[in-house]
């Protein structure tokens, strides 16, 4: 009777630290997981063209909780051989996938007067862990991405963004 109580025991103690483990071990992953609080403060954005054709910089700033604002100005071609500064006014949503990647859709209103819809397909490329209520929170310190439709000026637009009250640290 001892030796069965004794096992019923172990058994038990077995199944309540594999249940433990088990419960750690998700806890840490969805703690390491990204979120849309990842993309949180002011961006440097530094975009490139069609290879250099056209560039452009400015500010992006993310709330933390989906919402998104940029104001960018691109330097391009005239189409007469020339130069032209483009200035977007831009806001915007946007979501991080639990992987790092995500996407950004802009309404752009533009120097010229036109208004365009933008959609970018990102990837966190760089990270800090902070600590706060949500344990192990990832905040992204650079951003890559690519837009989806052609831009303005040029076919292929992509970006790199950089936290700007981390720059000092790189």
């Amino acid at each position: 009777m001892r030796k069965r109580s004794f096992q019923v025991l172990a058994a038990t103690m077995v199944v309540g630290i594999l249940l433990a483990a088990f419960s750690l071990t998700a806890e840490a992953k969805r703690s390491t997981r990204f979120t849309d609080a990842s993309l949180n403060g002011q961006y440097a954005y530094q975009s490139i063209g069609d290879d250099h054709v056209s560039v452009g910089l400015g500010i992006v700033t993310y709330d933390g909780d989906g919402e998104t604002t940029r104001r960018v100005t691109v330097n391009a071609p005239d189409g007469m051989g020339g130069r032209r500064l483009l200035v977007f006014n831009s806001v915007g949503w946007y979501g991080v996938n639990a992987d790092g990647t995500g996407t950004a859709t802009y309404d752009n209103e533009i120097s010229t007067g036109s208004m365009t819809r933008t959609t970018f397909d990102f990837v966190i490329t760089e990270v800090q862990r902070i600590s706060s209520r949500r344990r192990g929170a990832k905040l992204a310190l650079a951003i890559y991405s690519v837009q989806r439709e052609p831009g303005v000026t040029v076919s292929l637009v992509t970006n790199v963004q950089t936290r700007q009250s981390d720059l000092d640290h790189h």
